[in-house]
Formats: structure tokens, sequence, C-alpha cells
């Protein structure tokens, strides 16, 4: 391929998406946004209450968080849940 021929490879419009990231959560959330999904779904005033919920709903909760961004750490620090827990509701999904 020849020099001219490769720059105009280069130049055209491509649709091409392989590295392109769609719908990532963001790096980190706030203590105050991850207190406010887990109220949210939980329905609890206080997000430390979570750990006295079922296991499905505890489960609900944390998903949702660690899908927001929320990090393991962060999730056990807010709601007392503990972090092998935390690692085993998000392995499940």
């Amino acid at each position: 391929m020849e020099r001219d021929e490769l720059e105009a490879y280069h130049r055209e419009k491509k649709d091409d998406i392989c590295l392109d990231y769609d719908n990532v959560p963001p790096r980190r959330i706030t203590d105050e946004q991850a207190n406010a999904i887990a109220k949210k779904i939980s329905g609890c005033d206080r997000i430390a209450l979570i750990q006295s919920l079922p296991a499905a709903m505890q489960e609900q909760v944390v998903f949702s968080l660690l899908k927001a961004g929320a990090f393991i750490s962060q999730i056990n620090r807010l709601t007392g849940i503990s972090i092998g827990r935390i690692e085993y509701f998000r392995d499940k999904h």
C-alpha cells in the first residue's frame, strides 16, 4: 500500500466501535448518591438498615450500587454488609 493510499484510508469516516464504550458507569459515585440509590430501592430511611433486610433485597441494593459505580469497600462502609457477602452478590450476576 502506498503512502497516499494509507493516508486516504485513515481519513475515511468509519463507524467502527471496537474501542468505544457505551453505558459505562462513572468511576465512582459519592456517598450521597449511593445513599439515594439504596434508599430508593430498599425504602429504608437509613442505609445501615439494609443489612437487616432479606437477602434478596440486599442483593438487589448491592447490585444496583455496583452497577452505578460504587466500590465494594464503599458499600461495606455505608451499609454494614460484609465485603464477602457483597462479593458473593456481585459474582452471582
